[in-house]
């Protein structure tokens, strides 16, 4: 249930939880954070399953249509001139885990870009912008050999390389003076060679975290990327602020984040070309749930191996949540959970031939289940910001065969019509139906490609 190494996880969320997601999020009403769904107004008609699949239809070729891989064809080949020339080389030794590499800034953003994902372009801010010593880093750094090579001093993290064309360019990050420090412990598991025997070892991390980070991409004198996180953490009171805000080109992300004891906002907007496609907004309930403390007592609970205490734990902790997808302010999907330990189990259960001797009782365990999962998880979605519910998302099991007696079964989710009960899979509805939108969608990625294509040759 869960995995090694969950507790450096789970510890790290306590602290940044908002700040290292990729979609943050704050109330509406601080005018510094990003845009948020409009709340829902009026009713609609109920329509069938035939009109609203020409209705999402619409709404994706709409949305895909704001994505054009030239408005961001200069940063693409800046990005994979980059990554292979300069890609493989190592940070200097004074660089822990990583931090502030910018191979890993700048695909992350490219990846991101080139796959239309701002979550995953939000990550590489956010993941990039916290340290645990930034005064050590500061300086100049050039390409070497096999690694970065500081050749100057710096009040910034400068690195500087050239474009494919020669042209002198370079990643930027400078920090606030003002910071908070964070103490963090945390248990690691180490392996002895000699006796072959694991034995647990606590390192203690003294976190630095400047209020606010700004990253700035240039080449040859154009901007060509920025980002800038304000954070502010309270470990004394437990609480956690965030805001993220990046520009790729004419992409634009705002995300940022509170929490404290009880409760997690989150919330984000993507633009492009100053139009709003994307907004959401989601919430965590519980107790503790900025608790350095707490977070650690899981990690330990995690290591030792005890999945039960864990999930015990963890559901005493969290307690329920909401989230909110809004697309061109056309669809939106609304989801509300329930944490307890019988989801935790029926998210976790097999059903296959080796827990069980046939299909019908594992069919029967996987419908238990599904019950247990559509009890706890209401989900729905409603179209032009209306509160007429046009559909539920579901799970119904659905069986798997590899032959040679090797099946199971999986809670599938699936689209459940409000119009007349009935209920279709994702590739059913989508993958025929959609057929137009999939073309466009293949299209789109095409023409990322061959931008890439073209960038590296």
């Amino acid at each position: 249930m869960f995995k090694s190494g969950a507790n450096r996880i789970c510890v790290a969320a306590a602290v940044v939880m908002a700040a290292m997601t990729a979609s943050c999020g704050d109330d509406k009403n601080n005018p510094d954070g990003p845009e948020t769904p409009d709340e829902p107004s009026g009713e609609m008609e109920v329509m069938s399953p035939t009109r609203s699949k020409e209705f999402l239809e619409a709404t994706a070729r709409e949305f895909l249509n704001k994505f054009n891989p030239a408005d961001q064809q200069d940063f693409i080949r800046l990005a994979a001139y980059f990554e292979d020339q300069y890609g493989d080389l190592e940070l200097p030794e004074s660089f822990e885990d990583g931090f502030y590499s910018p191979a890993s800034f700048i695909k992350g953003l490219s990846r991101g870009i080139a796959a239309g994902n701002p979550s995953m372009a939000a990550s590489a801010v956010a993941g990039y912008t916290y340290t645990i010593k930034f005064d050590d880093y500061k300086g100049v750094y050039t390409p070497g050999v096999h690694s970065w090579q500081k050749t100057d001093e710096s009040d910034m993290i400068i690195f500087k390389f050239t474009d494919a064309q020669g042209a002198a360019a370079e990643l930027q990050v400078a920090a606030s003076a003002d910071a908070d420090e964070v103490t963090l412990t945390i248990p690691e598991w180490e392996y002895d060679y000699d006796s072959y025997d694991e034995y647990k070892v606590d390192y203690t991390y003294n976190i630095f975290m400047p209020h606010q980070m700004n990253i700035t991409l240039t080449d040859n004198g154009r901007t060509m990327a920025t980002a800038k996180t304000t954070t502010s953490i309270d470990t004394k009171g437990h609480k956690v602020s965030a805001v993220v805000e990046a520009r790729v080109c004419n992409l634009e992300l705002s995300a940022s984040a509170k929490a404290d004891d009880s409760r997690v906002t989150q919330a984000a907007s993507f633009k492009v070309g100053g139009d709003v496609v994307v907004n959401n907004t989601a919430e965590a309930n519980g107790k503790n749930l900025c608790d350095i403390s707490a977070w650690e007592k899981f990690g330990d609970i995690v290591d030792n191996g005890n999945d039960e205490a864990a999930a015990d734990y963890l559901t005493g902790m969290l307690k329920d949540g909401a989230a909110k997808v809004n697309v061109l302010g056309k669809v939106q999907l609304t989801a509300n959970a329930k944490l307890d330990r019988q989801l935790i189990e029926a998210l976790d259960s097999d059903f296959d031939n080796y827990e069980y001797s046939s299909q019908d009782d594992a069919l029967k365990a996987c419908k238990r289940a599904c019950g247990v999962v559509n009890d706890r998880l209401n989900a729905y979605f409603c179209y032009n910001n209306t509160t007429t519910r046009q559909g539920l998302l579901v799970s119904q099991p659905k069986l798997y065969d590899e032959g040679y007696g090797y099946w199971w079964f999986e809670a599938e989710p699936v689209i459940k019509f409000e119009s007349d009960g009935t209920t279709y899979s994702f590739s059913d509805f989508f993958g025929t139906g959609f057929g137009g939108v999939e073309s466009l969608f293949e299209s789109l990625i095409d023409n990322y490609k061959r931008v890439w294509e073209s960038a590296v040759r």
